[in-house]
This record gives C-alpha cells, structure tokens and sequence, in this order.
C-alpha cells in the first residue's frame, strides 16, 4: 500500500491546490441534473476531480474508479477508487472554510486506504488499514471523552426531503435533550477527519453516498474509533462515528 498511498496524497495535494486558488473567487453553483439545489456543484468540484483522476488512473490504470461527479469506471480489477474531489460544495461556495477532498481505495469491496485533505488548513488525513491514522505525518487517535455533556457531536444529512430532514431534527432533538455540543458543519468527510484527530468527540450522518464517507470512515476507525450502521440494506440509514468511550451511550439516546 505505500506505493498506493504515495499516489493518493500526490493527487490529494494536486486538488488542494486548485481548491485554494479557487476558494473566495467569484465563480457559478450549479445544481445537479434532477437533483435538489443543495446538492450543487461548482467549476472547481470538476477541475479538482479531474486532477485527482488524472494521477490515480495514470498510476494505476487497471483499477475501478467512482467519483461524484459523474464517474463511474468499472473494470475487471478487485481494486475501486473512491473519490470526492470536494466534500462542502455550499461551504466552498460562500466562501466558508471547512471542506476537504476525500480519496479512497477499496479492495474487494473493503475500504483499505483513505486520504481526506484540508487545504485551507493544510492538514492531511490519511489511514492504511492496520496500520493506523496520521495527519501531516503525526500518529493521531481518536478523543477520550467519555461524558455526553463534554462531546463535540457534528450531524450531517443530504438530500434534504422532508423524510430526512425529519430525521435530521430527531437527531438534534436527542443530542439536546442531553445536552450534547451540537455541531452542523457541512462537511462529513472534514467532519470525519476530525473525530479521527481527537478534535471532535462523534459524527451522525444520514443519506450520506459513498464517496462522502469512504476514506473518513476508515480514518475513524484505523485511529480507535467506532462505526455503527444502523440498517446497512438502507441507504437512508443513520450512521454514528465517535470515540468508543461514548459510542454506547450515542446509540442507547438515538435508537
């Protein structure tokens, strides 16, 4: 996997750059073909997802590759390419600074590397199975907080139907009834990033593809973390990502 995770953060710091460059800029949105407005994109998604490609398929042409926007590569190969070249289009858009890239390989269907990239920040996440997480270099794990009151909870949702959004408000509802520290940052792979650094305590998201999830979840996990999904058959299905300390105690308030 060295050589595989060389190529992916070469590729993660390829759309950072167009992301800074593009980040503040006067520039279009764009909602999706047949989708809702809030599931938009911009120039930038396409020009940082077209770098992306361009290393991985150049180093690994044989493999699969999945990408938001509008890629869907299959080949004979047990290898996939998962990527979100910009997960926080509406952040990116208004000019608010919490978005990523999220780059993951997948081998036989299992999620064996993950790469979410911060550019504003400059921070890279990355995890090999096994083998652990690392931002810039630095092992990271996940935090120890163990009180709901003390954890920093963020809570994610797309595709905003009124069946979701529903869903979405109940989950508010019980993390306040505790109350928890309520965050909706607009960026579940960012969102992921930072649970796995310790720097927040949980993520709830909901609706969520796999391009938003794959590399963050393993993040998590490689860095001591726990996933839950709660009905793995639906694609609706809520899913809880924290510390272990507090994981029981997340599930026990949201069944």
């Amino acid at each position: 996997m060295e050589k595989h995770l060389k190529i992916a953060l070469r590729a993660a710091r390829a759309a950072n750059k167009i992301l800074r460059a593009g980040f503040a800029t006067n520039f279009k949105t764009k909602a999706k073909p047949g989708e809702i407005v809030a599931n938009s994109f911009t120039k930038y998604d396409l020009l940082a997802q077209k770098a992306i490609l361009k290393i991985l398929n150049s180093a690994f042409p044989s493999h699969s590759y999945l990408a938001e926007e509008g890629v869907n590569l299959v080949k004979q190969s047990d290898y996939q390419w998962i990527v979100d070249p910009l997960d926080g289009t509406t952040n990116f858009s208004r000019g608010l600074p919490y978005f990523s890239s999220s780059i993951a390989l997948a081998h036989k269907g299992k999620v064996v590397l993950g790469v979410v990239a911060l550019p504003l920040q400059n921070e890279f996440y990355w995890a090999v199975a096994k083998h652990g997480t690392f931002m810039n270099g630095r092992r990271v794990r996940v935090s120890k907080v163990s009180n709901l009151k003390a954890a920093a909870v963020d809570v994610s949702t797309i595709r905003s139907s009124r069946e979701t959004m529903k869903k979405f408000a109940e989950t508010l509802d019980r993390l306040a009834s505790v109350p928890t520290i309520i965050r909706v940052n607009g960026s579940v792979a960012t969102d992921l990033a930072r649970v796995a650094g310790g720097k927040e305590d949980a993520s709830i998201f909901h609706n969520m593809n796999a391009w938003d999830i794959a590399a963050g979840t393993l993040l998590v996990t490689e860095a001591g973390g726990k996933i839950t999904v709660r009905d793995p058959k639906n694609p609706q299905t809520q899913v809880v990502a924290s510390n272990r300390a507090i994981h029981g105690a997340l599930l026990k308030l949201l069944k």
